[in-house]
């Protein structure tokens, strides 16, 4: 059966609620298979696939990270293969795109899209451009995960200056806005990832910078991430609050994943967030480069 990706989504929603499984979309487009150092050495790219399948899930997209920062230490900016890691430039993403590549013919039931996971930084935002091999993948999902270079925004400490706290939350959005105005990428992951971070109370300047992004995010036509890994409150990133801002603030477009570093995570929450996300009068990303209207 085809996807009802044409249907209007007030009809889509309301079946979805009503618990009518025929009309139940769900996708995963934010997938780490074990090429990212940090996902289980069991997440094949296979056993995904399998596992997508197992749990009904029509399409998934792998996004293994890329790290180009040349702030980091070398051994976090690699891709893995089996027990080798190479370095991160553009021939080891060819050859993880090769890989993907070769599992798309093995899966037809399955949709499998090819991504990365880019982190960003207006430091080498030239690198950037110049290292991705752009025309071999169909989704560029971006993410900011350090500030002052190469401290974890994931990790840092808000309840110690209030000064440092605003440096770092007002740096962590100009890379995010810089990364939309480079052209390079089709929707922002974890737009509030900081959320990870012990003591954040900052909630309105976070106000006032997410509407601007929400603005540039139009302008460039990219889509919000709704990742669906928890913080410490149970709160998805971007929460509730701020997906429902977006859509105040004429955000259309949003993407969906699960973030999963293991196939037991494939899927987690995605058709919940579509649901909401689409409550809220938004699109679901359908890539490549294109959009469903639902």
């Amino acid at each position: 059966m085809a996807l009802p990706f044409k249907l209007p989504w007030k009809i889509y929603l309301e079946n979805l609620l009503n618990g009518d499984t025929k009309m139940h979309i769900n996708v995963d487009y934010h997938v780490h298979p074990n090429h990212s150092i940090d996902a289980k050495r069991n997440a094949t790219l296979d056993s995904y696939c399998l596992e997508a399948v197992k749990k009904n899930i029509s399409q998934i997209c792998f996004t293994t990270h890329v790290d180009l920062n040349p702030y980091l230490e070398d051994q976090l900016k690699v891709i893995r293969f089996s027990s080798v890691q190479l370095p991160t430039d553009h021939e080891s993403m060819k050859r993880y795109i090769d890989n993907c590549e070769k599992v798309r013919y093995r899966y037809n039931e399955l949709k499998i899209l090819i991504g990365l996971e880019i982190d960003y930084s207006h430091h080498y935002d030239q690198l950037i451009k110049d290292t991705v091999p752009w025309d071999m993948i169909d989704y560029s999902l971006v993410g900011v995960h350090y500030f002052k270079k190469n401290e974890s925004i994931s990790s840092c400490n808000f309840t110690n200056d209030k000064y440092m706290e605003e440096q770092i939350i007002k740096e962590y959005y100009y890379n995010i806005e810089k990364a939309i105005e480079s052209n390079m990428f089709d929707a922002i992951a974890h737009i509030d990832l900081y959320k990870k971070s012990s003591g954040f109370q900052l909630f309105n300047l976070e106000s006032s910078l997410l509407k601007h992004t929400f603005r540039l995010m139009n302008k460039h036509n990219v889509a919000l991430e709704i990742n669906t890994r928890k913080d410490s409150k149970g709160d998805w990133f971007p929460s509730k609050r701020i997906i429902s801002m977006a859509a105040c603030e004429g955000v259309k477009k949003f993407s969906v994943g699960s973030d999963c570093h293991s196939t037991d995570d494939l899927g987690y929450e995605t058709s919940k967030a579509i649901a909401y996300a689409v409550s809220q009068g938004m699109t679901l990303l359908d890539i490549p480069k294109t959009y469903c209207s639902i």
